[in-house]
């Protein structure tokens, strides 16, 4: 093996490790959501927050998600509701159904 072909087959195994090493780096968010950094090492989170996009974070780190955008919770039987009505009683052994329904938003 003549020298040309050893430095072309490092080089070759160099391009491989970086573009590697770039892959496994880069995280997305979709564009509705927020999402801050999280090491998997470490087990830590980061200080800045992230709107949706493609980002280069870092090969063991990933992003926790959130919601950009307005959540509705609702408890009632509207078939849009996320569950089912909360039931409970009262001291006097009363059955109450309460139909709730809030929004929140995340702010960044």
């Amino acid at each position: 093996m003549d020298t040309f072909a050893l430095i072309f087959l490092i080089a070759c195994i160099v391009i491989s490790l970086v573009m590697i090493l770039l892959l496994i780096s880069m995280d997305t968010l979709e564009p509705l959501q927020y999402g801050i950094t999280y090491n998997k090492i470490t087990k830590t989170i980061g200080k800045d927050v992230y709107v949706g996009g493609r980002y280069l974070i870092g090969p063991m780190k990933g992003f926790i998600v959130y919601p950009a955008n307005l959540v509705t919770i609702e408890f009632s039987d509207s078939r849009r509701a996320t569950s089912e009505p909360l039931r409970t009683r009262t001291g006097e052994g009363l059955s109450i159904s309460l139909h709730v329904s809030f929004q929140y938003k995340i702010v960044k």
